[in-house]
């Protein structure tokens, strides 16, 4: 009986190890898949050139932005990789822990997928998947890569993406400039808002500029704080900081916060470092 017990706890053991591995070996293989599609929906021979010349006639702060971040005579990037490192606390309560992403951006059309393990412990992680592809939104979570246990969708996660693919665009600030997608409108001499739309999303938000041109901050209502089964419409801000040169390309943040207002208090739950962007 005691051989049965042991034989019975030795085969569950096996399954569940096949289980994760072969669950950690699906979420990597359609991450890569996705990645890949991406990759190919690109023509890269493709190089379309900015010049100064082009913003002659636009607003004086946008002028002085794009002057700023984007050199004369530069090509618009076709992809975009860049690689975080940091810390995310996954509610109010809980401590701060590491967290590394890397994340990836096509140009011509608004795409973005982001990967990432958040460490809970040596042997335990969560990974978390948040993209934008194609007009549609998604967050996936899964324990130590395998184990889902959020999958969500939904306009929220629609317009949720639309507005991290515009935020971050930051990183890439030639998708910054105007186009019959994205409008700017001057609010003073540091404020601008900006409206983006693709396909039947669109959002809005508030760009702010520091004194040297570079944007300091972003805010938006359009971008959905996640309660239990449902989400809040709630003021999201991002800080920018330590702008720097990546790949000898943009002048950009090397450094973020990102933060919930919560109504009655401020909820910082991100903080990321830049550790190197490639634009090809």
């Amino acid at each position: 009986m005691k051989k049965f017990l042991l034989s019975i706890v030795g085969i569950l053991f096996l399954i569940f190890l096949f289980l994760f591995w072969g669950g950690n070996y699906f979420t990597t293989y359609s991450i890569n898949s996705k990645i890949e599609n991406l990759r190919d929906s690109i023509d890269f021979s493709q190089k379309e050139l900015f010049t100064y010349s082009q913003i002659g006639d636009k607003p004086k702060l946008l002028q002085k932005y794009i002057s700023k971040v984007v050199n004369d005579n530069s090509y618009f990037p076709n992809f975009i990789s860049l690689n975080q490192s940091g810390e995310f606390k996954t509610d109010v309560n809980s401590e701060w822990l590491p967290i590394k992403a890397t994340e990836y951006f096509t140009i011509k059309k608004p795409n973005f997928l982001w990967e990432s393990e958040i460490k809970n412990s040596k042997f335990f992680w969560v990974k978390a998947i948040d993209s934008y592809l194609n007009g549609t939104g998604n967050m996936l979570i899964k324990i130590n890569s395998s184990i889902t246990i959020a999958d969500s969708w939904g306009i929220e996660l629609d317009k949720s993406g639309l507005f991290r693919y515009l935020s971050e665009a930051v990183f890439f600030p030639t998708s910054l400039l105007p186009s019959e997608n994205l409008e700017w409108n001057i609010l003073d001499s540091n404020i601008a808002e900006i409206k983006y739309k693709d396909g039947e999303n669109s959002v809005v938000a508030k760009f702010y500029f520091s004194d040297d041109s570079t944007i300091s901050k972003i805010e938006t209502r359009d971008k959905y704080r996640a309660m239990n089964s449902d989400y809040k419409e709630s003021l999201y801000t991002i800080y920018f900081y330590d702008y720097k040169y990546f790949s000898n390309s943009f002048f950009v943040p090397s450094y973020f916060e990102v933060e919930w207002d919560l109504g009655d208090s401020k909820f910082k739950y991100g903080k990321f470092k830049i550790e190197n962007i490639t634009y090809e």
